[in-house]
């Protein structure tokens, strides 16, 4: 299947998803968080895979990803979208890099990710799979 660059009502979906995103995870919000997560969902990085089954472990998992950042002095995070195309009638794969902040909005670290998304019945995304990217990569 070839892949091409996806319209523009699609776009502005994806860009407000990643807003809400970055907003509930700047939050601490976990509800937020979860509910921008479809399950079954996988997430990979150097440290290894995790497949997740059912919502309670979206909320675990970033439970402590956000005392994580909050101990590092983060206070918001901001996606920089690189990519956004379309793989399918209603699945994207989305490559950004997302702009830790600590509390005066100065960016302090970044971090990029590859999602790949599914649109619900509502066309509303939700993330399916997450890769970690090591930066330059």
């Amino acid at each position: 299947m070839t892949q091409k660059t996806i319209e523009s009502a699609s776009e502005k979906t994806i860009h407000h998803f990643f807003t809400r995103y970055g907003e509930a995870l700047g939050a601490g919000d976990l509800n937020g968080i979860v509910d921008c997560w479809g399950v079954p969902a996988f997430i990979f990085s150097d440290d290894g895979i995790q497949t997740v089954t059912e919502s309670k472990q979206v909320e675990a998992f970033f439970r402590n990803g956000v005392a994580y950042y909050k101990s590092q002095g983060l206070a918001s995070t901001r996606a920089e979208i690189k990519l956004i195309e379309q793989l399918g009638q209603s699945i994207y794969s989305v490559d950004l890099q997302w702009a830790n902040l600590d509390e005066n909005g100065v960016k302090k670290a970044t971090e990029s990710w590859r999602y790949t998304l599914k649109a619900s019945a509502d066309e509303q995304p939700h993330i399916h799979v997450a890769v970690m990217k090591a930066d330059g990569v």
